[in-house]
């Protein structure tokens, strides 16, 4: 080997590449050249190459740049040379490929390439396996929690449309006022549609309270006229029963 041929040896593909090293590949990103514009060293001797669009703002290959070439192409791989008992690639034009062109290159591999190419692609097939089986059984809980996810679905809806529909309940309210004179009105027309109600209150059950907020004026006991639907208090004169020191609707308990 002269020393032109020696300083121009056999440039290795950069490392971490996986699958097996084609026939002819680019010496600076380390991909096929097979029907992709490429480049030939521009010594006659030299079998590396490279790709047309590897070749960056410069117009011919030497590959004693590849280190430059691919510090450009942010390709932290260092420059390194096949050794001579491996079989290295040959200059060739660029042809078809063909499934006859891979049988061949496979046939001119020596055995212990042929084992670094069954590992390597054991290595990748066991990655695809292994994505194949997380996607399967990411796609099976997904089907499996469907039900659930619909549930929550319809819960969301539900909070949703009564959240909508707040603004036009009409709510009823059982208070009474605190006035005097409207809790007796009140009281009165509570009175003169329940029967029930009426009923109790022409009744004896109705029976003043021991202690009362407002004293009981002084008169005569008498008791509630039967015929006088209003807030009456057994024991007191009728002439004070309206009157306003009458006692409040909240001063009669029921017994």
């Amino acid at each position: 080997m002269s020393l032109e041929e020696d300083s121009h040896r056999t440039i290795a593909r950069p490392a971490g590449l996986s699958g097996y090293t084609p026939q002819t590949y680019c010496s600076v990103c380390g991909k096929t050249t097979v029907k992709l514009p490429s480049h030939p060293c521009v010594s006659q001797h030299c079998v590396n190459s490279i790709h047309t669009s590897c070749l960056g703002t410069e117009t011919e290959f030497d590959c004693s740049k590849v280190g430059s070439l691919r510090k450009a192409l942010d390709i932290t791989a260092p420059v390194s040379y096949v050794e001579d008992t491996t079989s290295a690639p040959t200059q060739s034009s660029d042809i078809e490929s063909s499934p006859e062109d891979d049988l061949a290159h496979l046939l001119e591999l020596q055995p212990s390439e042929l084992v670094k190419v069954i590992r390597e692609l054991r290595v990748e097939l066991s990655r695809k396996n292994k994505l194949i089986s997380f996607y399967s059984r990411v796609s099976s809980n997904i089907s499996g929690a469907r039900d659930a996810v619909v549930g929550v679905l319809d819960f969301i809806d539900n909070i949703a449309a009564n959240h909508s529909s707040l603004g036009s309940l009409n709510t009823r309210t059982l208070a009474s006022s605190a006035r005097p004179n409207w809790i007796d009105e009140e009281w009165v027309n509570h009175i003169t549609t329940n029967q029930d109600t009426q009923d109790w209150w022409t009744s004896e059950n109705p029976r003043p309270l021991r202690n009362t907020t407002t004293a009981f004026p002084p008169g005569p006991r008498l008791a509630c006229p039967t015929d006088q639907p209003v807030a009456c208090v057994p024991g007191l004169d009728a002439s004070t029963q309206l009157g306003p020191d009458a006692p409040r609707e909240e001063d009669v308990v029921v017994l």
